[in-house]
């Protein structure tokens, strides 16, 4: 592919090191490559000890990407590993690999700290949350829940939410249905942006 450094004519001698420059980029990319996580969501559940995310990859996701899930009660000391899972999304998404992990055994009332995505092709930043109260606590939740919200005209109640949920303001926030309206608007490149909020 790349001629000798003795290349007789200086446009030979560009080429051969413009091919340099490519086999060396590419030899980069191949040992830094990551497939990032993005669109991470928390679900409760079965159980008040149990919580779910589920968070989406590009459709260069390869087979021997390994989801997973890992967790803790101290920032930097995740030590738990969930058990995780793949399926392929059938919509019009930038991301069609839906990944679902579970994190057992949480104790009530307790902020625990978790990383989702994979070894070999990298994590989402620590994020955190606080479990379940305990079954019978009959202490208030403050609870926000919504649904239809869209992308075009809902930018006041994403800044509501989200400074609410940034002041420590909220308990639960519950969204009831239609996210993003993914099918029709893909055309439009808005087709993930609901699921970064």
């Amino acid at each position: 592919l790349c001629s000798p450094w003795f290349a007789s004519s200086p446009m030979e001698k560009l080429r051969v090191m413009f091919c340099l420059v490519l086999m060396f980029v590419l030899l980069a990319e191949g040992t830094s490559m990551t497939i990032s996580p993005s669109q991470g969501h928390l679900s409760i559940g079965d159980s008040v000890s149990e919580m779910r995310i589920t968070w989406a990859t590009v459709n260069t996701t390869t087979p021997s990407y390994v989801p997973e899930v890992l967790f803790g009660l101290v920032s930097g000391n995740l030590t738990s590993k969930g058990s995780a899972t793949t399926t392929q999304n059938k919509c019009f998404t930038l991301g069609p690999f839906i990944h679902h992990g579970l994190m057992t055994g949480l104790p009530p009332s307790t902020r625990v700290f978790y990383v989702y995505g994979s070894a070999d092709f990298g994590f989402s930043e620590e994020r955190s949350f606080m479990s379940s109260p305990p079954l019978g606590d009959r202490t208030a939740t403050r609870l926000a829940f919504w649904g239809d919200l869209g992308v075009v005209y809902s930018q006041d109640t994403v800044a509501r939410l989200t400074n609410l949920a940034l002041n420590g303001d909220l308990d639960l926030m519950l969204h009831i249905g239609d996210i993003g309206y993914a099918d029709d608007r893909a055309r439009d490149g808005h087709e993930d942006e609901y699921q970064d909020i």
